[in-house]
């Protein structure tokens, strides 16, 4: 009798164990599930002032784990055989915005003179070098000219693209040409046939658009390793645009954003560089969401942006020409029309404008 009883106090106590564990995995499913949903639905963008940033080693422009020492999943733009041709419409966007009028100017010979090297960059910005010494002294090419902050126009607009130039910056370029617009191409070669990318730097140079730095690699545990990394990275990109359309850039943007968390340690000292190096760095505070793993239409990235567009003097749209954002072309138009209609005019960003940053200085 003995042992029957205690067998059964061993099987209640086995049952109410058991039952414990699976509450706290059925807790544990929901806290999951939960948060699996608001991250999905989650707007980072909803608020009036948009502050990105990268939390918990996550690009704050795509949400996607970046590198580390033990893990090596990198961002990187997609590969040129998966940038195919876009349909010449948006088979799924609700409405087509008005076309503007557009004043066609004459086009700029590309390539301009590039009989002065590009190591020579330090004397076209009218700088010396006597006297430097570490990173300073190296990357003699890595200089632009400096020019006086102009305050921009009442009411300024910048479409941005980062991560190109692919097949879908062929149909961005369309687009802006239709809308009658000039944008700012950050550009990320390392990743793409160098032949394409140079046809399609010149091509953006062509149309008038300006052309900036973003990245060479997308890998932050190398391009945010030290100052010296980021200079070595910047001044690749910076060679490739010059000895390709004969423009100096003057200016970049952060892979991730300025306030990444790869670059804590590293980008007050990286903006200090290169701005003695004559560069402006230029984070956003629109963005189209076209980098974030959704499903959006043209019309839902447009208006993404265009929720940002209050209350606002000077905007900065992040946007992305990357081979995967395929419907982010047909985003332009009602941007464009949209924005006009309030008040705004079109400007491209380059070193006198005065710099956007999330990074307090």
């Amino acid at each position: 009798m003995e042992n029957r009883k205690k067998s059964y106090k061993s099987k209640k106590a086995l049952k109410m164990v058991c039952a414990g564990v699976c509450s706290l995995l059925f807790v544990a499913a929901g806290v999951w599930g939960g948060k699996y949903y608001y991250d999905k639905n989650h707007d980072p963008l909803g608020q009036e002032n948009i502050t990105m940033m990268a939390h918990f080693e996550k690009d704050v422009e795509t949400h996607t784990p970046v590198s580390s020492a033990k893990k090596q999943t990198v961002y990187m733009a997609n590969n040129e055989r998966e940038a195919i041709a876009l349909p010449a419409i948006d088979p799924t966007a609700p409405e087509v915005p008005e076309v503007p009028e557009v004043t066609v100017e004459e086009p700029v010979t590309y390539p301009l003179d590039r009989s002065v090297p590009y190591e020579k960059g330090y004397e076209v910005a009218g700088v010396s070098l006597d006297g430097l010494t570490g990173y300073q002294a190296k990357y003699p090419g890595l200089y632009a000219k400096k020019q006086e902050i102009v305050a921009p126009a009442e009411k300024t607009i910048y479409l941005t693209f980062d991560d190109g130039p692919s097949a879908n910056t062929d149909v961005v370029l369309d687009e802006l040409d239709k809308y009658g617009v000039k944008a700012t191409f950050f550009v990320y070669p390392g990743s793409k046939n160098l032949s394409s990318v140079k046809t399609r730097l010149l091509e953006i140079a062509k149309r008038g658009h300006n052309i900036a730095i973003h990245t060479w690699t997308h890998n932050y545990q190398q391009v945010y390793q030290s100052v010296d990394a980021f200079l070595a990275d910047m001044d690749k990109v910076a060679r490739l645009i010059y000895e390709t359309t004969g423009i100096r850039p003057c200016v970049y943007r952060f892979p991730g954003g300025t306030t990444n968390t790869r670059a804590k340690n590293v980008n007050r000292a990286i903006l200090d560089e290169m701005e003695r190096r004559g560069f402006a760095c230029f984070d956003w505070n629109s963005s189209t969401q076209d980098a974030e793993g959704k499903s959006f239409t043209g019309t839902q990235l447009a208006d993404n942006a265009i929720k940002s567009f209050s209350g606002k003097n000077r905007v900065i749209v992040l946007a992305h020409d990357g081979g995967g954002q395929k419907q982010t072309p047909y985003s332009i138009g009602k941007i464009v029309v949209t924005a006009k209609k309030q008040g705004f005019s079109f400007g491209v960003l380059d070193n006198s404008c005065a710099d956007m940053l999330f990074i307090k200085r």
